[in-house]
């Protein structure tokens, strides 16, 4: 028993970084713009009070990867009209694990701001970064904020498009993603070790050994190992 529960607990250790590693694995080789995509959704509605025009919801996704962008113009306090084809409320299309791509009063002064929530993960999203920039970009003066993530590609920083070019190494946790990844990963783990145990206990058998510690028991006369106790079956 004791044993079945050290197996456990690595296995749920090797889950967690199975998970970690296969979010990180999608943001490093896949690209979720390589597919066209719906169109964005707009709306120029109230929210916090204040109105906002031409705010954009944007989704991307692909194989472990879901990229959401978020932009809007500049707050008012009076009401504006929609520019351009209405596609529908973008509310949807705002993960709950992401309020930071829904404007706010309390943004800085700018003429537009941008958010983008980064999430990866299989079979379920797990972890997320972010890239936030308040006004128009001036590259190289003026570069987006990097939330949550460790920037694989730098250089993109100071690009002309880093809300679709840069890539991030993710760091924070959508919590129900993470926990039925490393689940089911520990699951596969330990369904992998059971197997490998079984095939290594009927090679042991086969040759006469010890199904557990592998000590030879060719002509032993003892209903038990001599080496580690385990009582001998017929």
């Amino acid at each position: 028993m004791k044993r079945i529960a050290r197996w456990l607990i690595v296995c749920l250790l090797l889950g967690i970084v199975s998970t970690i590693a296969v979010a990180w694995a999608c943001a490093a080789w896949v690209d979720p713009y390589t597919t066209a995509q719906p169109s964005p959704r707009r709306s120029g509605g109230a929210m916090d009070g204040r109105y906002y025009t031409l705010w954009i919801v944007g989704e991307h996704s692909a194989f472990g990867t879901v990229r959401t962008r978020s932009t809007w113009d500049d707050q008012s306090s009076v009401p504006v009209k929609v520019r351009g084809p209405f596609f529908g409320p973008p509310e949807p299309l705002i993960p709950k694990w992401a309020p930071f791509l829904v404007p706010s009063a309390d943004d800085p002064a700018g003429p537009e701001h941008a958010r983008v929530a980064d999430a990866r993960g299989w079979p379920f999203l797990a972890m997320w970064s972010a890239l936030a920039y308040d006004g128009k970009l001036q590259p190289p003066t003026k570069m987006p904020t990097i939330i949550n993530g460790l920037v694989l590609n730098s250089d993109a920083l100071s690009g002309p498009n880093p809300q679709t070019t840069v890539r991030m190494l993710p760091l924070a946790l959508i919590w129900t993603g993470f926990l039925v990844d490393a689940t089911l990963y520990c699951l596969l783990w330990f369904a992998l070790l059971m197997m490998i145990v079984g095939v290594r206990r009927a090679l042991r058998s086969q040759r006469g050994c010890c199904v557990i510690c592998g000590y030879d028991l060719r002509g032993t006369p003892h209903g038990q190992c001599p080496e580690c106790g385990t009582t001998l079956t017929t």
